[in-house]
């Protein structure tokens, strides 16, 4: 297992294939919708070694603030984004265009909306080259507004289209746009239907699997802010409920089958899936599992809540899923980052047990996928507090991330085992009934 440590941030690090590769997308969603007016300069601009391409990271003193001035270096390097042009010229990618009809993946703008920075020329700035992939303006927004002023004048880079991605809901809606996508998207049905991977995400891991180029210190959560592990999963999960409803109440993707459990149709007849207790003979249950995973939060947050999210659930519909998507707008009304941080470890890891235990919809590998990401969130909380278990705790999510590696190998009672042993490393104020 590998670690990310970061300051008092320690992290378990699992790439596992049936979550990464979804770092690679096509989706036919705008990537500047907030400044389509503004060019993209490209990674050059920001490659110097004055700025951010050095070598190695500089200690504050020398940079007389918190940034590194590596952090076009650590892309470049270590980031998978930066390859995300470069796959299009592989056998898959060849194969997948072809099904669509698509004369070349590297060309074909249904591509590069998500495989590179921009794929609208007149956006293009003189230095941009499509082959940098997914490179910074992709998450920070097109630079050509703010780069001459983002650090003399850091009060304006808002206005002048820099993407504040500390704002973890911002953050989410950037990664969102195209690992999972909108109701904006070509149907998600025809890019799995032609050999695409399956989209998953949970802003938390990914974050934290993607390799940090800032420095989360004193002075960076002073101007900036920072949340735990658990919270920040939480908004991910937030927006991602939002985001997937919509898709799903469109009328554009109503009958796209990517809106369902993949493996309730996909699975080998001789497995007796069917047959589970509980399944939905005859039924293709729709992927809820991001709502699924906040009401499990919302039982420690606000019981009321959780009960009304979770009767609604209960039978889904359009016009449940339209409800639903007004509670969580009238929710969040206060600050979705004032309702996550009420969202506490210990909380979560006993919940999460309690629902992997009790609920049925744990067959679903889609469920399990996020009840796992969401236990190392939880799990990694824990271990920053319980220094002395913190291996063991680190060591237990690993296990647990093990269980949903492969979607042809997810077994749900083998996941409930390994969640369960995370009993062990609650304080007994967290094991009573909330």
């Amino acid at each position: 297992m590998n670690f990310i440590s970061n300051d008092d941030k320690i992290r378990p690090v699992k790439l596992f294939s049936s979550l990464m590769i979804a770092s690679y997308l096509l989706i036919s969603v705008p990537v500047f919708p907030q400044s389509a007016e503004r060019k993209v300069l490209g990674i050059a601009t920001c490659a110097s070694s004055a700025c951010h391409g050095a070598a190695f990271p500089h200690t504050k003193s020398e940079s007389q603030n918190s940034i590194q001035r590596n952090e076009f270096t650590i892309w470049s390097q270590d980031d998978r984004h930066s390859k995300a042009y470069d796959v299009l010229f592989n056998e898959r990618s060849r194969l997948l265009a072809q099904r669509l009809g698509i004369k070349n993946a590297e060309s074909s703008p249904e591509c590069l909306t998500c495989h590179a920075t921009t794929s609208n020329r007149s956006s293009m700035g003189s230095r941009y080259a499509l082959k940098e992939g997914v490179g910074c303006e992709a998450c920070h927004g097109a630079a050509e507004n703010y780069l001459k002023t983002h650090v003399r004048e850091p009060h304006a880079n808002a206005k002048n289209g820099m993407i504040a991605l500390h704002d973890p809901q911002i953050r989410a809606v950037t990664c969102l746009r195209c690992h999972v996508g909108n109701e904006n998207n070509a149907s998600h049905e025809k890019l799995f239907g032609a050999g695409h991977p399956r989209l998953a995400f949970e802003l938390d891991t990914y974050s934290v699997t993607q390799p940090a180029h800032y420095r989360l210190d004193d002075d960076y959560i002073k101007r900036k802010g920072d949340l735990s592990s658990s919270s920040l999963w939480f908004v991910g999960q937030w927006v991602q409920a939002q985001t997937q409803i919509k898709r799903m109440i469109s009328t554009k993707s109503s009958t796209d089958f990517s809106n369902y459990y993949c493996l309730s149709c996909h699975h080998g007849l001789d497995e007796n899936r069917w047959r589970l207790q509980g399944s939905d003979r005859g039924h293709l249950p729709l992927n809820i599992a991001s709502l699924q995973m906040i009401t499990i939060a919302l039982r420690s947050i606000d019981k009321q809540k959780a009960q009304s999210l979770e009767q609604r659930l209960g039978s889904v519909s359009p016009e449940v899923l339209s409800t639903v998507t007004k509670d969580l707008q009238n929710w969040e009304r206060g600050g979705l980052k004032t309702l996550a941080a009420q969202v506490k470890a210990q909380n979560l890891v006993r919940d999460l047990i309690d629902f992997s235990q009790k609920s049925p919809d744990l067959r679903h590998y889609e469920v399990g996928e996020q009840v796992a990401m969401a236990m190392t969130s939880a799990l990694s909380d824990l271990a920053r507090h319980h220094s002395t278990q913190a291996s063991e705790i680190l060591k237990l999510s690993d296990q647990i991330i093990k269980t949903v590696d492969q979607p042809s190998r997810y077994l749900p009672e083998t996941l409930k085992v390994q969640i369960a042993k995370a009993m062990a490393y609650l304080p007994p104020e967290a094991l009573k009934v909330h």
